[in-house]
């Protein structure tokens, strides 16, 4: 017959078990959620400054472009020199060839400003979200605990009567470590999502302020003719 009182503790704790399983299966996919979070977070970090490093120097390229581009532009002496001497031409292709300069360092510093934009937002979201996690892992942790303390105060010594439980726990460790990995993928394709996302809104206002910028150039060449 099996062991009277074990029998009426399992009867006793088992709404409180019941409660303590739900409550964890939730939770099950924080700590490697967690994991992976963490290490995301740490390659923004690392490619945010690597894009801060890019900006500063493509910033600087495009102010020696600009300065160029808009003094050749305005140079009212040079213009009229030019066509006194009828180089007119030759005036206009030296000013095509700094505005493109000019146009294509903007594009790239664009490109790069929003790029850096984009980063900033994304480690300041992707921070939230492991702060989010890690206390998601702290409970994980802590009804585990409650869980292990349970089976400890029930099982705790011989208990011939359930003769399945080593076999059950092997299986549950089977289990668990197929479950961790099926949700380490599904973390890796959530984060590449985020990602692309990001990238094509990048991409759309880049295209938006290039446009702009050749927009503003184009009318200071008009001005030469």
């Amino acid at each position: 017959m099996p062991n009277t009182s074990t029998s009426q503790m399992l009867r006793d704790n088992a709404p409180y078990h019941s409660r303590l399983i739900s409550n964890i299966a939730e939770l099950d996919y924080a700590p490697l959620a967690l994991k992976h979070q963490t290490s995301y977070v740490d390659d923004l970090h690392a490619r945010l400054k690597q894009s801060g490093a890019r900006l500063t120097r493509l910033s600087e390229t495009t102010k020696k472009e600009r300065k160029e581009h808009e003094s050749l532009r305005d140079s009212i002496a040079r213009r009229l020199a030019h066509k006194l001497t009828g180089r007119k031409e030759q005036f206009y292709a030296m000013a095509t060839k700094e505005e493109r300069e000019y146009v294509d360092a903007l594009e790239k510093e664009f490109t790069e400003r929003d790029t850096h934009n984009v980063l900033i937002t994304m480690v300041d979201e992707a921070q939230r979200e492991k702060a989010d996690l890690a206390e998601k892992v702290i409970r994980y942790d802590a009804l585990n605990k409650q869980l292990s303390d349970l089976y400890k105060r029930v099982f705790d010594g011989p208990t011939e009567e359930y003769p399945e439980d080593d076999r059950l726990e092997r299986q549950v460790q089977k289990t668990q470590a197929l479950h961790d990995k099926i949700q380490n993928t599904l973390n890796a394709e959530c984060r590449a999502c985020e990602i692309l996302a990001h990238a094509d809104r990048t991409l759309n206002a880049c295209e938006a302020q290039v446009k702009e910028a050749l927009a503003h150039s184009q009318r200071g060449t008009h001005m030469l003719s």
